[in-house]
């Protein structure tokens, strides 16, 4: 099945667990001829949750994100603009979605261990996904769904932004290590045609 092209819908109801209460709501029961999409992603944001809506309501995709932390929808501090954030809009709300606890001293995405959720494979196995969408791969967690999905032969779709703008080639020990990465992937997902190249050169490699 073509993974990339389907991830465009859904139509479930939404179990969504608030920051506050992180325990895994329980596998859906039911019609499984509709396959199962995983997404894994560091936290709610306010350009994502409109696309997990459009998932939701307009296929047969069963769509379930699972988010490392809870930055913008309990109020931090964003270390980059330097003040506290909380979006005043809804998040969470159009499409299932679950909160993994994180179990890092220094949560967020500026640092590896900054997504740190031991709980997240057992909660991936639990719900049985057909295949997962994951954004990047440079946190932990991220890295052990690779692991994950390798293991249990679940297909992995990966989402990511980054380009070749303003840096230069990467030395040869990263190239053997995206290398290795990439073969992890079924199918790739970019925003741009700067990320697609991206993505195209390190397949290329694989």
């Amino acid at each position: 099945r073509d993974w990339s092209s389907d991830v465009c819908s859904s139509d479930l109801q939404r179990n969504c667990l608030s920051p506050e209460n992180t325990e895994a709501p329980p596998a859906l029961a039911g019609d499984r001829d509709h396959p199962r999409l995983a997404i894994v992603l560091s936290h709610p944001t306010q350009y994502y949750s409109p696309w997990f809506r459009f998932i939701q309501a307009r296929s047969g995709i069963e769509l379930r994100v699972f988010y490392l932390w809870d930055f913008g929808v309990t109020r931090q501090t964003d270390r980059q603009f330097g003040t506290a954030v909380h979006w005043d809009v809804d998040l969470l709300s159009g499409y299932e979605s679950e909160f993994v606890p994180n179990a890092s001293a220094d949560p967020g995405t500026h640092h590896f261990r900054g997504l740190n959720n031991p709980d997240l494979t057992r909660r991936l196995a639990v719900w049985e996904p057909d295949a997962v969408l994951l954004f990047g791969y440079t946190w932990l967690s991220h890295l052990r769904v690779v692991r994950w999905a390798r293991l249990h032969g679940v297909p992995l779709i990966f989402r990511g932004d980054s380009h070749f703008i303003g840096r230069g080639p990467p030395s040869l020990a990263k190239r053997f290590l995206l290398r290795l990465l990439y073969r992890q992937f079924r199918a790739f997902l970019a925003v741009d045609r700067k990320s697609t190249r991206l993505n195209s050169s390190h397949v290329a490699l694989s």
